[in-house]
């Protein structure tokens, strides 16, 4: 039976009578508790010098601090590429190296990646070292002319390694061909910190590389999150120190931003940098340039931080605005696809090209099959972002198809393209057959994860707190989400802007029990007092005139 959201609903482990922590440690395969929580920033991070490339990226950097190289670091306009450039920045000012360029590239005049036009900068600055993040695997045209003039040339990064890597001096990247380095998810951010951490302690003192180090962590954490890596392995680590930084952080622009944006009761957690630091972050870039978020990140002068801050709100509040407008308009365009088509494409010109990504996300979200979504260019060049399910490897099915691209990239649930006009009436034919090849009809409705069943006497705020300990929260260790059966709907009340959200109270076992269901108000139309219900939920905590109380979060809900 689908659910009222029309999700299957999927119990990963039969309620047995035994442990809730158990179970949930059996549904992310973690062998071993204790280790899992008993997390040690000395400890629990791997050499760094497992990379292959790695003493040169040292040695490199030495040579740089006593010659005076002068630098150019090469970001992204996303938040990962943005705290890796910062991240970068900060390591050679600390190290002395002074003549550090940071070269973000805008959207839409400079497009992804590091380009050859970036290359004729550096040549004009007389630039010696040349660093990516976030980008620069796949980048062989701009290295090559790089190194056909003298320029030296250090990748990091995470993304797809293309079939010929380019002639960089070091390329700094977990999943290298023959690379021993155990952890294989980490982000652009997450290997610049790595290249910190094998640089640091052999340039300065072991103090100050290790309070240097832990100081950055906010910047790792920020990026790891914003771009949806795995909480597990390595990760993990970054972003439970990170987000311990992130709470005192030293940073006036992150304090400012923390201002604008926390609620009544601040949690520092996952959701914290997913919902509140990392759009607006990634606003910046998404429809004006990524330089204000790297300047909020890096300055140290309170007023700047504070205009900064101001700025990146006002951007996200933009931001917001022209996704939801967009994605009316994507809805109506694809109104006669939606039920036939097991895969959406459209295309506008009235599409910012920062937001594709984001009309892509909510289009397959809220349909639950595959989303690509254009933005066509003055000079009629079609440029994309793709979000897709499980189901189906976008990146894969462009990649079968790239006789037909101009570029592409990414990985299998996010990737981007650009199209010839000529070539996208093709484009979409060889997509939806792709689609209906691979997709069946069961794959189009989404399917809801939930852990286990609980009982009413398993409805405590003891549990809550054993939960707690899994956190961090995020891809792959998903926060704890439960069934409840067999409640009726006392009353309802829709709440926020436009009726947002919905509040419901629910009699459980002879008990009122309190929730919100986020992001749902479309529900109240679809509810009755006196329904018999069961929910998906996750525990929460809510404190108000200092009496705490356990309530719900309200994920989906299922007629009994």
């Amino acid at each position: 039976m689908l659910s009222l959201t029309n999700k299957q609903w999927q119990i990963l482990h039969e309620n047995d009578g035994g442990p809730i922590l158990a179970m949930l440690t059996a549904n992310r395969h973690i062998d071993d508790f204790d280790a899992f929580c008993r997390l040690s920033f000395a400890n629990n991070l791997h050499d760094p010098f497992l990379m292959p490339d790695m003493q040169k990226a040292v040695d490199m950097l030495r040579t740089a601090q006593k010659d005076h190289w002068r630098v150019m670091i090469v970001g992204d306009y996303d938040a990962d590429g943005i705290t890796g450039t910062a991240l970068l920045y900060e390591t050679f000012q600390a190290l002395g190296i002074q003549q550090v360029i940071c070269r973000l590239p805008h959207r839409i005049h400079d497009g992804y990646g590091f380009q050859p036009h970036i290359v004729q900068e550096a040549i004009r600055d007389h630039v010696n070292l040349i660093i990516t993040v976030d980008n620069g695997v796949s980048s062989y045209e701009a290295i090559e002319l790089a190194k056909a003039h003298g320029i030296m040339v250090m990748i990091c990064d995470h993304h797809t390694i293309p079939e010929i890597l380019p002639p960089a001096d070091v390329i700094l990247h977990p999943k290298l061909e023959g690379c021993e380095y155990p952890f294989k998810d980490l982000t652009g951010v997450g290997v610049a910190f790595k290249f910190a951490q094998a640089a640091c302690p052999r340039l300065m003192s072991s103090e100050e590389a290790e309070r240097f180090l832990k100081w950055s962590l906010d910047l790792v954490a920020i990026g790891t999150v914003a771009d949806c890596a795995t909480v597990m392995g390595e990760n993990r680590v970054l972003i439970k120190y990170g987000l311990m930084v992130i709470e005192k952080t030293r940073r006036p622009g992150l304090q400012n931003m923390l201002k604008m944006c926390m609620g009544r009761t601040p949690a520092y957690d996952t959701t914290l940098i997913g919902f509140r630091i990392a759009p607006r972050i990634n606003a910046a870039g998404r429809i004006s340039h990524p330089d204000s978020s790297l300047k909020l990140l890096l300055t140290k002068n309170v007023l700047e931080a504070n205009l900064l801050a101001n700025e990146l709100q006002t951007l996200n509040a933009k931001r917001q605005q022209k996704m939801q407008q967009s994605v009316e308009q994507a809805k109506l365009q694809l109104y006669d696809q939606i039920l036939r088509e097991k895969i959406l494409i459209a295309k506008s010109k009235e599409w910012h090209p920062g937001i594709v990504g984001l009309i892509a996300g909510k289009l397959m979200e809220e349909y639950y099959r595959p989303a690509i979504i254009f933005h066509e260019r003055d000079d009629g060049i079609l440029v994309a972002s793709a979000r897709s399910t499980e189901h189906f490897n976008i990146i894969r099915a462009l990649t079968q198809h790239k006789e037909l691209l101009l570029r592409f990239g990414g990985h299998s649930q996010a990737a981007g393209c650009s199209v010839a006009p000529d070539k996208y009436e093709a484009f979409c034919e060889k997509m939806k057959a792709l689609a209906d090849q691979t997709l069946a009809d069961e794959h189009l409705h989404p399917l809801l994860k939930i852990d286990c069943e609980l009982l009413p006497e398993q409805v405590t705020m003891e549990l809550k707190r054993q939960i707690d300990l899994l956190e961090p929260y995020g891809i792959g260790n998903e926060r704890p989400l439960f069934l409840l059966k067999h409640l009726e709907v006392q009353r309802m009340n829709a709440v926020g802007n436009g009726g947002t959200h919905l509040q419901l109270w629910l009699k459980f076992n002879g008990k009122t029990l309190k929730g919100i269901a986020f992001q749902q108000g479309l529900l109240a139309e679809k509810l009755k007092t006196g329904d018999r219900i069961s929910v998906a939920c996750h525990l929460q905590e809510n404190t108000w005139n200092g009496e705490t109380s356990l309530e719900i979060e309200v994920v989906d809900v299922q007629r009994e």
